[in-house]
């Protein structure tokens, strides 16, 4: 069943009927600095610079009914005392007509009840800590009519929820209306609540949210419960019912902003209303802006800017293939999710509330590679802030770390670090820019500074320096699978996972230090990498396929009850280089024969089906989901290794399984957006076969972004350059791809023919790579068999 579809000219996803099977949520953001979650109904919610420590708006994770509060506007017929609202939600009044078009940092909501047509558009701009909401209103009907606007949101307590500690967090809250500005002032937290984060707040720069409206307030609401009434919800706000708002101020309570101003259309008249909702220093900020942006040119200039960005961020990098659901995919709504996920890592969606999981190390580490030839500056700048934030002078990382105060917490994960070199790697690869090796970075947990090349050998050191009786690394408290709870039998549980990533980051790093001079320590990293290699063929090879790891027994093994392959350990085996030849080949056979099903590849076979202490959390699952199903992450890297193994049908066959644009059709099973990728799918074995969970922000994102542009089309780059080696499907004819690299656009088309050869500019190579060039344009002609 579908609930809408893909405009690859307006680039955006068209949704027909308001009732999604689960909120269909767009991102309206400018960065890492304001931001908002918005709904297909206008629900969500909205934050400045850290959704922890800076919520402005609430919203009501996993409540009945779903998907509030949010950004609503009741608009109320004044001489029938008739209500409703252009979103659906809240009043949830049936519209004659309804259209969502979630586009690149906006969405625009179409709808018409009675004789009133509305287009209600959310944005942030670019350049301000606020968002606009801009409506546009016409009368249809012959007759004149008398309308209230009333836009309405409820606030939250800044930095803890209200029901943490409600004796009392609730008596601190104050909002109260001046000069036509609604300001809730921002909340300190208890020193004695929790004194780490005491550090992220400028006792000297408080702030405000704040809400205005463009033209006369008539009348306005501080408290939602005088706003919403008693035994009521925001479907039947006693606010709204009334003739007008009660002017409620509050101190102590729940604070909300709600605004009354009148409206009059003739026959056949349009009016636009501007609302403003966001974060000031101080009430002159919040004045200032509410008055440039009560101003239409202004705010729809400030639209035309937002979309602007986004536009230019997409043209560096376009694919046309056989395929126009990729087509639209690849070239709007895939690199648009990576680019929320960079901003955001893990930290808050539908899925995440915000609380518990701030920028994640390893997460930001992975989501950066997929955009290293897009935002390279920026990329840079998040590797620098991830090693001032996390990492420590053992070489190791911190877990996670949130934006305000740059505070960190949780440590030893056995890949956090590693993933350090593999980023750095792929970012000097795509720019060039070997001087950031030499550049000082200081270190987490002291004031000193070292060069980022020292962050990254220190961060390889720390896995050689800690590792169990088989020689692999420690697992400590998880790798990559944060539910594999090894350490629970075991005192020195070892990950074969992290071995293999190891190994990958190790012949990245050599490469990196090869090419600034230090042999001597690449032909070192080169030698304790192949007696890693040795270790892993020698004791984690279980006949047909890689164990996973050891803890009080084998993991992932022929001899266990369930789980006894996992996903991770053949794909990276590829990956990292230590299967080769006819083992590399079993290896993947084997998952395809154990793992694969129609919605994707599975993470383990069989799947759990009770508690096993042996194993930890991940049993702990239903059968079918998260990582005892689908976890659609881990799927990329098969992909990948099939493309390693000149295997083209099996890597797009798995790419297929779990690409959303190809469940558009059956949106009511999948159930999360058909725009974006989610993270688990359940599999077979489950339930709700098809389900998805957790979209949005996933690794996935970036990863199924790196398997299929540099791996099935196969233009990947390099130290030194370009390799060309594309592996496509053998349905495909071919395709053509404009993608910039140190300053020059390449356009290349792959084509099938009659022989293997690759021209550049015209003029036959014999090695598929092409050198970094000094000029504006190249093209790349591929010719394969």
């Amino acid at each position: 069943m579908q609930y809408g579809y893909f405009s690859e000219k307006q680039k955006e996803y068209i949704i027909t009927r308001p009732d999604t099977p689960t909120p269909w949520m767009n991102y309206i953001s400018n960065g890492r600095g304001y931001c908002g979650i918005v709904s297909q109904t206008g629900g969500g919610f909205s934050f400045f610079g850290d959704p922890r420590d800076r919520r402005i708006t609430k919203y009501r994770f996993n409540g009945v009914p779903i998907d509030r509060p949010g950004r609503y506007i009741y608009i109320k017929d004044n001489s029938t005392g008739d209500y409703w609202s252009p979103t659906w939600q809240p009043v949830m009044k049936h519209p004659d007509r309804y259209i969502c078009r979630h586009g690149l940092g906006y969405t625009r909501i179409e709808s018409r009840y009675g004789d009133i047509a509305h287009s209600l558009c959310y944005f942030v701009p670019p350049e301000h800590s606020l968002e606009i909401w801009h409506l546009r209103i016409e009368n249809t009907s012959h007759n004149p009519i008398d309308l209230s606007v009333i836009p309405y949101s409820e606030f939250t307590l800044w930095c803890e929820p209200e029901s943490r500690n409600i004796q009392w967090s609730l008596h601190l809250t104050r909002c109260f209306f001046e000069n036509g500005l609604i300001f809730y002032p921002f909340i300190e937290p208890h020193p004695a609540f929790d004194a780490k984060k005491k550090s992220a707040y400028d006792p000297q720069r408080p702030g405000f949210a704040f809400m205005g409206i463009d033209g006369r307030v008539n009348d306005y609401d501080c408290s939602r419960d005088v706003f919403i009434g008693t035994y009521r919800s925001e479907t039947n706000p006693a606010g709204v019912e009334a003739p007008s708002l009660s002017g409620s101020l509050l101190e102590g309570g729940i604070g909300c902003a709600a605004l009354r101003t009148e409206v009059s259309l003739e026959p056949g008249e349009g009016k636009e209303v501007i609302v403003i909702l966001g974060f000031a220093a101080n009430k002159e900020e919040a004045y200032a802006s509410s008055r440039y942006f009560g101003d239409p040119g202004n705010a729809e200039k400030a639209f035309f800017d937002m979309n602007g960005g986004w536009q230019s961020y997409l043209s560096g990098f376009t694919i046309a293939c056989p395929d126009s659901m990729i087509n639209t995919f690849t070239n709007v709504f895939h690199p648009y999710q990576c680019k929320t996920t960079f901003d955001w890592s893990r930290y808050i969606s539908y899925y995440e509330n915000g609380e518990g999981r701030g920028m994640g190390t390893r997460d930001s580490c992975q989501d950066a590679l997929a955009l290293c030839e897009r935002i390279p500056d920026a990329v840079r700048k998040r590797i620098t802030e991830i090693i001032s934030a996390c990492q420590l002078e053992t070489g190791d990382c911190y877990h996670q770390f949130f934006p305000l105060g740059h505070r960190a917490e949780l440590k030893n994960f056995s890949d956090d670090h590693l993933w350090l070199i593999v980023t750095a790697y792929y970012y000097i690869a795509e720019s060039g820019d070997l001087d950031f090796l030499r550049e000082n970075i200081p270190y987490a947990d002291s004031d000193v500074k070292a060069p980022l090349y020292d962050h990254l050998t220190a961060a390889l050191q720390a896995t050689q320096k800690r590792k169990g009786p088989h020689g692999l690394p420690l697992i400590l408290v998880a790798d990559w699978n944060d539910t594999l709870h090894l350490w629970m039998e075991s005192e020195a549980p070892e990950s074969v996972f992290t071995a293999l990533l190891y190994m990958y980051a190790a012949g990245l790093l050599a490469s990196l230090a090869e090419r600034i001079g230090e042999t001597s320590d690449a032909a070192a990293i080169r030698q304790k990498s192949s007696e890693m290699a040795a270790l892993i063929n020698e004791s984690c090879w279980d006949g047909g396929w890689y164990v996973r790891g050891f803890g009080g027994k084998k993991i992932g093994t022929k001899e266990n009850r369930a789980a006894r392959i996992f996903l991770n350990s053949q794909s990276w085996a590829v990956i990292s280089g230590i299967a080769r030849g006819e083992r590399a080949f079993a290896c993947m056979d084997s998952a395809r024969s154990h793992l694969n099903s129609p919605e994707g590849l599975k993470l383990i076979s069989p799947p759990f089906d009770r508690y096993d202490p042996d194993h930890g959390l991940i049993s702990r699952y239903v059968k079918g989901r998260k990582e005892n199903g689908i976890f659609a992450h881990a799927c990329a890297w098969a992909v990948i290794a099939e493309t390693m193994l000149g295997r083209p049908d099996y890597a797009f066959e798995y790419y297929s399984a779990i690409l959303p644009v190809k469940k558009n059709d059956r949106a009511d099973i999948l159930k999360t957006e058909p725009y974006v990728f989610c993270q688990t799918i359940c599999s077979e074995d489950g339930l709700n076969t098809g389900e998805g969970a957790n979209s949005w922000l996933t690794g996935t994102a970036s990863w199924m972004y790196i398997a299929f542009t540099r791996h099935i089309l196969g233009i990947r780059p390099g130290l030194d350059g370009l390799t060309i080696s594309p592996c496509i499907p053998g349905s495909w004819e071919g395709f053509t791809m404009e993608r910039i690299f140190r300053g020059c656009r390449y356009t290349v088309a792959c084509r099938r023919g009659g022989q293997n050869r690759l021209l550049v500019d015209g003029r036959e190579r014999e090695r598929w790579f092409v050198e970094p060039l000094n000029s504006e344009t190249c093209s790349i002609d591929i010719e394969i068999m």
